[in-house]
């Protein structure tokens, strides 16, 4: 997939909050995690697995932000940039994204 480009042809940033919904948790094992797209204002809950590598095992339903987050420790991430391919693939979680950014915009056309 092309990556969106904005007027100046420069990549565009996609700017994620990354958040562990159980911060304590270290090491191997399933994590529960939520990519908050900060330009989107769109939340995306995903499971990833971690043995040496990480895996994304599932992407769930997205939702507008809202309280879920609070509270939670994350990291800001760019996810425009080509990541390691010891982590786990981001792309199911960005169409996700997208996919229900269209869905609001077309439901608030109404």
């Amino acid at each position: 997939m092309a990556k969106a480009k904005n007027e100046s042809g420069k990549t565009k940033k996609i700017l994620v909050f990354n958040f562990k919904k159980n911060s304590s948790q270290v090491g191997r094992g399933h994590y529960e995690m939520i990519a908050y797209f900060i330009g989107l204002n769109i939340c995306v809950p995903y499971t990833i697995l971690i043995k040496g590598d990480e895996y994304l095992e599932s992407v769930g339903t997205p939702f507008m932000l809202d309280k879920t987050c609070e509270g939670l420790h994350g990291t800001l991430e760019n996810w425009s940039q080509k990541r390691s391919d010891s982590f786990h693939g981001i792309q199911p979680i960005i169409e996700v994204a997208k996919t229900f950014e269209k869905y609001a915009q077309h439901i608030s056309e109404k």
